[in-house]
């Protein structure tokens, strides 16, 4: 039964990754380690949310959802080939992974400081292979998602099977 009156309605992509919530407040969580299939983005990652306000009994809830994670897209070349076995964003400065809680009716979010990581990992597959091999001059477009909020000085750093790493 609905009840009198209008009613707020807040939807949160992917579900999953709510860990808590309490009327249009969620907490949710950017793993900090993510997997990547053949350059591939896992979107279940790409937090979002919707809000429907002042819904009348019996109308239909309709959600626009709005992505709401910081998303770096990096594209990784070398000019000898490698395999990779993972790329690790880090900041000196802002937490990158972690837990935070997000208001769906404001759109806005909080780091919860004691619960982050300055460093996410991306760890490259092909199928069953735990690396992606790039061939010299070759070029792959990765995505990662990252915490909802301004990120500064932000490194990439490439580490192949061989234990190599590249920094940028």
């Amino acid at each position: 039964v609905w009840g009198e009156g209008l009613h707020d309605f807040y939807a949160f992509y992917p579900s999953g990754a709510i860990r808590a919530n309490a009327g249009s407040i969620v907490v949710a969580a950017v793993p900090a380690v993510q997997t990547c299939n053949n350059g591939e983005c896992n979107m279940q990652y790409a937090c979002m949310s919707a809000c429907a306000e002042d819904v009348a009994q019996g109308e239909v809830v309709s959600f626009a959802f709005r992505p709401l994670m910081t998303t770096v897209a990096v594209s990784v070349g070398f000019s000898e080939t490698v395999e990779v076995q993972k790329l690790v964003l880090s900041s000196e400065n802002d937490p990158v992974a972690g837990a935070f809680t997000f208001d769906i009716e404001t759109h806005r979010a909080a780091v919860i400081e004691d619960r982050c990581s300055k460093v996410l990992a991306l760890h490259m597959l092909t199928g069953e292979e735990p690396y992606i091999r790039i061939g010299a001059g070759s070029k792959i477009m990765v995505t990662a998602f990252m915490l909802p909020q301004d990120i500064r000085g932000l490194t990439l750093t490439a580490v192949t099977t061989e234990g190599k790493t590249y920094s940028y």
